[in-house]
């Protein structure tokens, strides 16, 4: 591995770890709402499944997929890697993002009722944050694996 290489790699682990340092503080946010709506159940799921889905949710995930594709972009300007693999990446990268937003929705919501039945206040905190996280990484996969056997069924059919 040259420098230079070793150099990107470890500013990209860095730029995906501060990425989820940013998502885990807004789940806590949303998670510290819904606790506060423990009460009323309804209202509590609703912020902790809805409000991911917000306005900042879709604007967030814009911002993550330009920053990949924008990798990626510079990747296939320096040779690294072909024109189709850059398409290929910006497909998947598509796929798995709004996969991954739709996962972290429903595992906050399911998380923020698990952990309301378990301890009231801390457990929805802890629920959102852990459901949330848990439901967009395990949906990113499944969409994305999802994603690649559709378009390789479709390859074979041509």
């Amino acid at each position: 591995m040259t420098a230079h290489a070793a150099a990107v790699s470890v500013s990209y682990k860095v730029y995906k770890g501060g990425l989820l340092a940013i998502q885990a503080g807004a789940l806590i946010v949303k998670g510290a709402r819904s606790a506060a709506n423990v009460g009323t159940m309804g209202g509590g799921l609703a912020i902790a499944g809805g409000g991911i889905i917000g306005p900042i949710a879709w604007s967030f995930v814009a911002i993550v997929y330009i920053a990949e594709t924008s990798i990626n972009y510079r990747r296939f300007k320096r040779g690294d890697i072909s024109k189709t693999e850059f398409v290929a990446r910006a497909k998947t990268g598509a796929v798995g993002t709004i996969g991954g937003l739709a996962g972290a929705s429903a595992g906050a919501a399911l998380g923020f009722v698990a952990g309301s039945a378990v301890f009231p206040v801390i457990g929805s905190i802890v629920g959102v944050i852990v459901g949330g996280i848990a439901g967009g990484i395990v949906a990113r996969k499944l969409s994305v694996k999802l994603f690649v056997s559709i378009e390789n069924k479709i390859e074979k059919a041509k």
